[in-house]
């Protein structure tokens, strides 16, 4: 029943993507919005079904257990242990999660090779990266990645802009 459930909430997700609408899924399957979302609240959907709601969102079945399995066990928060540990790293973090290439963050920051590749290691070991071979970054958190409310991050990020505003005036 979880991978019922978390195959609905890929379909969902790739619904949101293409900006399809319960409404839209209702039409194309003869069905009221308000039919359409207690068979997404019950997972009640039987393959006919399915195959034509991927159709609207422009999958396949075999794509949504794709990013079903790419989704399962991805990071969507730092601890605060790990966000402290994390605000040393903090540009290079932002750049990875905007999936900045390795050469793009050497050039930037003009690290050399080494350098760079021991700041990768670290945020590779609380999976937020997956440091492959020739130094490519594989980004391992979930899309909706977020950092702590209150956390280090976020504070470190809120006093820098009230300094910057207060010193503008």
């Amino acid at each position: 029943m979880a991978q019922l459930s978390a195959l609905i909430n890929a379909l969902k997700s790739a619904l949101r993507g293409r900006g399809v609408k319960y409404i839209d899924v209702g039409e194309a399957l003869d069905l009221s919005e308000s039919s359409v979302k207690r068979r997404f609240f019950r997972n009640d959907f039987n393959l006919a079904a399915l195959d034509a709601i991927c159709a609207l969102a422009s999958c396949e079945i075999s794509d949504l257990v794709k990013h079903m399995e790419q989704q399962r066990g991805q990071l969507q928060r730092l601890t605060a242990p790990q966000e402290e540990e994390d605000t040393a790293l903090l540009p290079i973090s932002v750049c990875v999660l905007n999936r900045r290439r390795f050469d793009g963050i050497q050039n930037y920051f003009r690290f050399d090779k080494h350098e760079l590749v021991q700041k990768l290691a670290c945020l590779d070991r609380p999976r937020i990266i997956a440091l492959q071979p020739g130094n490519r970054i594989r980004l391992l958190v979930d899309m909706n990645f977020g950092w702590l409310p209150g956390g280090p991050i976020e504070n470190m990020f809120l006093d820098a802009i009230q300094s910057d505003c207060f010193h503008a005036l």
